[in-house]
């Protein structure tokens, strides 16, 4: 797709996304949990669809980083003769830890400013089917419905008709950033219409028969053995791999449900927040992309197989990873590593709604 034509796309989808947010907020309901919970997501949906649109900006901030870095090397060269290597070693160490710092932070600052150039320069689209608001809220606004329709198009059609198979689409998921972008506006919103469903489920007056299936942290969850952080680690990788995966295949219609991967996407919010309350060092940029381009490659190569969101051992799985994870965060000496079990508790009740969204065949 073209840029302009991607630009356009994108105005037209923040205008639906825009309006239904403010059928939402007039509707008097933002006290509810699942309303705010929607709101809130639909809210962050503007900056990572700003984002895609300034995506190649950020190419030019890396080219300042390099340029920054070779004139860096040729006055480290230059100052050798008089320098101690000692001395030389902590000015490179100091240039690389100033470029790894500033860069990422420029790089979001540049694809903001283009995007929203990019974006303005666009007349404000119009939204014919625009419904009036009303003083509750009583359906899910059309807008949003709209919008996820016309995001799943411009994705596709960004990444190519020769590229419509859910291996394909993973892989540009995953080192495209405007199609890597789009994915999360879509997960987003996604949440935000299941969001807005529950509320609507609940206030329905109906009664939920699968509510017993809540997962919950057990008494006798098997002993962690090792540190929670790398095993939390290794749950957000293999919940991302899940996730992007049903996602995929929603888009070319080869497992569609949306709700599946969106609540999954929930479980994994709660173990990144887990996740964050335990201090770890980070490796380079340049040090961290070297596994991740070897599982591309691997990703790239393998056939693709059955849905893993539909696997039931998945959950029984996670839900006992989690326990563990959680029972070893409570018994920690920081009160801050303890609140990571409430992230985890979270984690699991999402776990367990996601569960609920399989096919009865498949429980």
């Amino acid at each position: 797709m073209p840029g302009h034509a991607l630009h356009a796309e994108l105005a037209a989808i923040r205008a639906l996304v825009s309006h239904g947010l403010a059928e939402v907020t007039s509707a008097n309901e933002i006290g509810q949990f699942w309303v705010r919970s929607a709101c809130a997501r639909l809210a962050a949906i503007d900056t990572l669809l700003t984002e895609a649109a300034g995506a190649g900006a950020a190419t030019g901030v890396r080219a300042l980083s390099l340029g920054a870095a070779s004139i860096g090397a040729v006055l480290l060269t230059a100052s050798l003769a008089r320098a101690s290597v000692a001395g030389m070693v902590a000015a490179a160490a100091l240039i690389l830890v100033a470029l790894a710092g500033v860069t990422p932070w420029a790089a979001h600052r540049a694809r903001m400013v283009a995007g929203r150039r990019r974006l303005a320069r666009l007349p404000a689209p119009a939204v014919p089917w625009h419904t009036p608001v009303r003083p509750g809220l009583i359906s899910v606004p059309e807008e949003l419905q709209q919008a996820r329709v016309r995001l799943v198009s411009a994705v596709l059609r960004h990444v190519g008709a020769d590229r419509w198979t859910a291996p394909e689409l993973r892989l540009a998921a995953r080192t495209d950033p405007v199609t890597r972008r789009l994915a999360g506006a879509d997960l987003l919103l996604c949440q935000a219409l299941d969001c807005l469903e529950r509320y609507l489920f609940d206030i329905s007056g109906k009664s939920d028969v699968s509510g017993k299936e809540e997962m919950s942290l057990s008494g006798d969850a098997t002993p962690l053995a090792g540190p929670v952080a790398p095993e939390l680690a290794r749950i957000r990788r293999e919940l991302s791999t899940v996730i992007l995966d049903a996602q995929c295949r929603d888009w070319v219609a080869d497992r569609p449900d949306r709700v599946g991967f969106a609540r999954l996407g929930q479980a994994g919010e709660a173990v990144n927040r887990a996740a964050g309350r335990y201090r770890r060092t980070t490796r380079p940029a340049p040090l961290a992309a070297l596994p991740g381009s070897g599982r591309l490659l691997r990703a790239r190569r393998r056939a693709d197989g059955p849905a893993r969101i539909d696997d039931r051992q998945l959950y029984t799985s996670l839900g006992r990873r989690l326990e563990a994870c959680a029972a070893a965060a409570r018994s920690d000496r920081s009160h801050q590593r303890r609140a990571a079990a409430t992230d985890l508790e979270y984690a699991l009740d999402w776990l367990a709604a996601a569960e609920r969204e399989l096919p009865r065949g498949r429980r």
